[in-house]
């Protein structure tokens, strides 16, 4: 780990009443399903000899009529250890486990994911009565040439449902869109008041491991700002809300461009307790020093996608052209597409340059399908493979400075061949900042040259923009039909999750343990109780989920043994009972150093 993420960590010092609250919440998950347990073997005459918290050396605890109720050392699950539960243990009497009949067994055994699900099913009316507070389920960022783009969703759209099932949150919106049908996939949205059913076709994200439809988290403009930081300094506060940058109106685009373009100060306009004020920030500069640039871009004018006016039967532009002029104009990216708009009549006509096929065309665009082109065209790089990569370089970088000029096309970077862009990316990253030879090609043969990378900079304006939020809160009667629902649709997401993971549809990288839940339930507890209850209800339904998986030492392992029992009229094999239970341990164990190596990567990452 990096010595800043170390500083960081050690600085983040968490709130003591958060962390109590939290370590309470989890422990009440874990008490409510070993009570079902204890509570069912109490009804049916099974005697209780040790009721646990966690797993290992007893820390503390108290024992009252022959059961020993304790807080053991390691803090995952627990456990309820009742008479004559395992073969060779006990004496055969009536109040042994093994003693009782299959069905007094399996009531004992699914006492615990009952009881999961009666508490999800009681918090979550209660939660939604008195109100909790949700990330807006709505468009914030829509990527250009995404499906949801292509399917002509803009930012600020409010999604009401997908594939019949009830948004509540943004969270909702990602784990529907993560366990859909990705060629049926409906979505239920509202602009301006106006719904509307919107069909998409959600593509596999290589860095969420799981399928999106390319949209962002939205924002509400409003700013925390860093103590101390260029923001601080230029006068802004906390709360102020951002309604324009440098007197463009704010947009979720405009605001992760920010850290990006090379201005030295940008102009914020902001709405304080009524008033406007113009603010002037200076970021401060951060050095990457495992970012190793050599400061080339690639040539971003290939076409996406299309949409709308441009995208009808008959548009002189198609998928796949590379846009090479526009107006006579070079156009290698769409920043370039915003400029040369922007400086010529709206209401006339614009000549395209475009490379098609190998073969270079001309087309003329009417005002309507010009005035069309930031809304409905979206270019990227070319990634197709070829010879050698294209590049523009940037000024001033260690490029330029080895005499590279736009349009310098790249064969190997230190002897490796580089046939896509990003397999350029990655040898210049492998160099770790040292010194490279870089081939290129020039005329009919090719030239090396020696360069050095430089550490990527970032700016950092000192304040983050807080995340938009909507207050559920309904009277009891709809409360308690919301909250049947939401238990419904999180018990079957844990189902669709578990079911994705094994037809690969949903990366296995996803999966988190005590790790991420404590570290989820910490930020759900600052958030409030009535989100840390939403949560613990959320957890408790997963957890109720994964016990029943036939698994042994899970419920559902003996359950599974159970209803064997009951085919065959006798109980399993001892030998293949002991043998079943060393495997399902060694599955759990293994689970268990999975998912802790997946949190701990996230953590540093």
């Amino acid at each position: 780990m990096p010595a800043q993420q170390l500083l960081n960590l050690a600085f983040a010092l968490p709130d003591f009443g958060t962390v109590l609250l939290t370590v309470l919440g989890i422990g009440l998950v874990i008490f409510v399903h070993e009570l079902g347990h204890f509570l069912c073997a109490l009804l049916v005459g099974v005697r209780i000899e040790v009721f646990s918290l966690g797993f290992g050396p007893r820390l503390c605890g108290m024992k009252r009529r022959g059961t020993d109720y304790r807080v053991s050392l390691v803090p995952i699950g627990g456990y309820v250890k009742m008479a004559g539960d395992a073969p060779g243990e006990g004496e055969g009497k009536k109040d042994e486990l093994l003693a009782r009949s299959v069905g007094e067994k399996a009531l004992i055994y699914s006492g615990g994911v009952a009881m999961n699900v009666l508490f999800a099913l009681v918090a979550f009316p209660i939660i939604f009565a008195v109100g909790v507070p949700m990330y807006r389920p709505a468009a914030g960022h829509v990527t250009p040439g995404g499906p949801a783009w292509r399917a002509g969703i803009e930012e600020g759209d409010e999604i009401l449902e997908i594939n019949g099932n009830d948004i509540l949150g943004f969270t909702d919106v990602v784990l529907e869109v993560a366990l859909c049908d990705p060629d049926a996939t409906d979505m239920l949205i509202s602009r301006n008041g106006e719904e509307r059913l919107v069909a998409l076709r959600p593509e596999y994200d290589e860095s969420r491991k799981s399928y999106a439809i390319g949209v962002s988290q939205p924002t509400d403009y409003r700013v925390v700002v860093a103590a101390e930081g260029p923001a601080a300094r230029a006068g802004m506060r906390d709360g102020d809300r951002i309604t324009a940058i440098d007197g463009a109106p704010v947009q979720e685009s405009l605001l992760r461009a920010l850290s990006l373009e090379d201005a030295d100060a940008v102009r914020l306009t902001v709405q304080r307790d009524g008033a406007s004020l113009d603010l002037e920030i200076l970021p401060d500069w951060e050095e990457l020093a495992d970012a190793p640039l050599i400061g080339v871009k690639a040539y971003a004018n290939r076409v996406s996608a299309l949409r709308g006016p441009l995208a009808a039967a008959g548009a002189p532009l198609a998928a796949g052209d590379r846009l090479l002029a526009l107006d006579g104009r070079p156009l290698n990216d769409f920043e370039d597409l915003r400029t040369i708009l922007a400086a010529r009549p709206a209401d006339s006509p614009c000549r395209v340059r475009g490379e098609r096929s190998g073969g270079e065309f001309e087309a003329v665009l009417a005002p309507p399908l010009a005035r069309a082109l930031l809304a409905d065209l979206a270019l990227t790089f070319s990634d197709e493979e070829s010879e050698s990569v294209p590049v523009r370089v940037i000024p001033g970088s260690p490029a330029a400075l080895a005499g590279l000029v736009d349009g310098v096309r790249v064969r190997a970077v230190n002897g490796v061949a580089t046939r896509r862009w990003k397999e350029l990316q990655q040898e210049v990253q492998r160099s770790q900042g040292g010194p490279l030879c870089l081939t290129v090609a020039e005329g009919a043969g090719e030239r090396t040259l020696e360069l050095t990378p430089v550490a990527q900079r970032r700016r950092d304006f000192g304040f983050d923009v807080e995340y938009a939020q909507v207050e559920r809160r309904y009277g009891l009667g709809k409360a308690f039909v919301v909250g049947m629902r939401a238990s419904w649709n999180l018990t079957r997401q844990a189902y669709l999750t578990l079911r994705k993971m094994v037809t690969r549809e949903v990366s296995a990288e996803n999966l988190g343990g005590i790790v991420a839940i404590g570290h989820v339930s910490y930020k759900f507890a600052e958030r409030g109780l009535a989100m840390l209850f939403y949560f613990l209800a959320l957890l408790s339904l997963n957890l109720a989920v994964i016990n029943l998986l036939p698994i042994p030492i899970l419920d559902g392992g003996h359950l599974t043994f159970l209803l064997i029992e009951k085919v065959k009229g006798s109980p399993v094999n001892d030998r293949v009972m002991g043998y079943a239970q060393v495997f399902g341990l060694m599955v759990i164990v293994s689970l268990l150093i999975f998912v802790t190596y997946n949190d701990i990567r996230r953590l540093i990452e």
